[in-house]
């Protein structure tokens, strides 16, 4: 089905008689339509690129109370395809790109945070080669009660157990001591709580690659 409807699309898009297709925001935000989108960005790259220009000419920036880049939604969805020719077109790798803010609290993201913590590898690997940045705090979270928790993006890997995500950050220079995890109570007087990768870490695996950068960092 991915496959028919790229080609649709492909085919709608040379003759100039796209007007069917969902809007770019759509084509992001839903399971079935990203997969399809895709499929359109490998297998018919010059289509695609037309399709995005397109879609970000009209980007809705803001859905109820949702604000996200497309290549935030890209890297949500791990679609690498779609994030590489986003960046192709001068999309910005890093900053904040998912704002949201509703009675369960709010979120703000990076792309990079966002891809780590899904384990999505291609899509981190093409952000850091974008010169993404790899260190500090690039989720937070704040809870109805005023709670904020932040974390970096190779905690964010090393909390979701991605050992290939962690080993690549590594790679690229993302810091492995000192704090890469935080919270703090609302108030003053509110209890804080710091951790490491090493207190996140759930596999002797990924134990061990910490001990290992951590000794090669001395």
């Amino acid at each position: 089905q991915e496959y028919l409807f790229a080609a649709r699309v492909a085919s709608q898009l040379e003759s100039g008689t796209a007007g069917e297709v969902p809007a770019l925001r759509t084509l992001l935000a839903e399971a079935w339509w990203a997969r399809s989108l895709e499929f359109l960005a490998e297998a018919f790259t010059p289509q695609c690129r037309t399709l995005l220009r397109g879609g970000l000419a009209a980007w809705e920036l803001r859905r109820g109370p949702v604000e996200a880049s497309a290549l935030h939604l890209a890297a949500e969805r791990n679609l690498p395809g779609v994030a590489r020719l986003l960046l192709e077109k001068g999309q910005p790798p890093g900053g904040v790109q998912h704002k949201s803010r509703h009675i369960y609290g709010s979120v703000e993201e990076t792309p990079l945070c966002c891809a780590a913590s899904r384990g999505a590898g291609s899509v981190v690997e093409l952000l850091v080669e974008a010169r993404a940045e790899v260190g500090g705090f690039q989720s937070a979270q704040v809870s109805p009660g005023g709670e904020r928790r932040e974390r970096t993006p190779l905690y964010s890997a090393v909390e979701s157990g991605h050992v290939a995500v962690a080993r690549l950050l590594l790679q690229r220079g993302a810091p492995v001591d000192g704090v890469q995890y935080r919270e703090a109570a609302q108030g003053a007087g509110g209890r804080g709580r710091q951790r490491s990768c090493a207190d996140a870490a759930g596999s002797e695996e990924l134990r061990a690659l910490l001990r290992r950068a951590e000794a090669e960092a001395r």
